[in-house]
């Protein structure tokens, strides 16, 4: 039996655990945030620029992001710099990404 036909039960902990990251990354800004930072650090000006949004509301999402633990923050001088903390986003999305760009996959 191969790796992907075993059927693997999730403690009730990773479940939570789960369930909390899901809920945080829950909103196709901060997805978007995530893929971003992907690639690296990015302040917050690059991190706006990116997802089209006012300054105020990407400054938000990112706080929510950070005060639960996904991100990082690092000041220099008047900027602020973003990266992923929690190396766990950068595997679920890679499962988003697998899913979403596999043709044979059932888009319900």
């Amino acid at each position: 039996m191969t790796r992907s036909a075993k059927q693997v039960h999730l403690q009730p902990d990773m479940l939570q655990e789960a369930a909390s990251v899901l809920k945080v990354i829950g909103h196709p800004v901060r997805l978007s945030i995530i893929e971003f930072l992907e690639g690296g650090e990015k302040n917050v000006g690059e991190i706006q620029q990116h997802v089209g949004l006012q300054q105020a509301i990407t400054s938000q999402h990112l706080n929510y992001l950070r005060v639960r633990g996904l991100l990082a923050s690092r000041r220099e001088g008047s900027r602020v710099f973003y990266s992923i903390s929690n190396q766990f986003l950068l595997r679920i999305l890679s499962c988003i990404k697998e899913c979403a760009f596999d043709p044979g996959a059932d888009p319900r």
